[in-house]
């Protein structure tokens, strides 16, 4: 069982099938991409088209950004990105790194340059050590494709997960492969499940499994005390 930002490929599925075995798909909570900058940028959002661009290696006149630095060019962010863009490969403009801890303090030094990370792992207000490392940072906002309904600059919100505004989500997914019900099935239920998803929410993600909230309004005899 795997976890993945991304269902299989059409290859990777007819590699299972080829091999008699049936992959499982469970889809389970929506993240997204953040863009973050250096605190000292007069910036505070995007053009779509202008972050794609970079991507890209296309120049973007009178814009206050110049690079994109990404943690490792085989993680989800960066597989993410060149489909999203229908890429074979990032521009010269776009550089990839060996942790966290060395991009931020690329980030820190320049500030011209995006670094593009996990909104989850910085939004739990409750984890210290990734507020601290915020602080120094600075939020960027980005605008939705301009044929699209405009809506200004967005940062990742769970809120505009839900109504499908923010423009850099991606879908969860469980991954099976065992052909069984297994340890693996049974965690994927877990997280599927009310508690699961509660904590799903908590860590910055959307579920989508939320459970319905019934409140019942009653309507009682009063009087008034003058």
């Amino acid at each position: 069982t795997a976890i993945s930002c991304r269902p299989l490929s059409e290859s990777e599925t007819k590699y299972f099938v080829k091999n008699q075995v049936n992959p499982r798909l469970f889809p389970f909570a929506v993240g997204a991409i953040a863009l973050l900058t250096n605190k000292n940028v007069k910036d505070s959002g995007i053009l779509y088209e202008s972050f794609a661009a970079i991507c890209k290696g296309i120049p973007v006149k009178n814009s206050s950004f110049h690079s994109i630095v990404i943690e490792d060019i085989g993680s989800g962010i960066a597989s993410y990105l060149l489909q999203k863009f229908n890429l074979d490969s990032f521009g010269k403009q776009v550089y990839t790194l060996k942790d966290k801890e060395t991009l931020f303090n690329y980030v820190s030094q320049d500030p011209g340059i995006i670094a593009v990370v996990d909104w989850s792992e910085f939004c739990d207000s409750d984890d210290r050590m990734q507020q601290q490392r915020l602080k120094g940072l600075k939020r960027l906002a980005i605008s939705r494709p301009m044929d699209s309904l405009q809506m200004g600059y967005l940062l990742p919100d769970q809120y505009l997960f839900q109504d499908q505004k923010y423009p850099l989500t991606r879908t969860l997914y469980f991954i099976s492969v065992s052909g069984k019900s297994d340890l693996g099935i049974g965690f994927a239920s877990f997280v599927t499940g009310e508690i699961g998803q509660k904590i799903l929410l908590k860590a910055g993600l959307l579920p989508l499994y939320q459970t319905d909230r019934w409140i019942e309004l009653k309507s009682s005899p009063f009087r008034v005390i003058e």
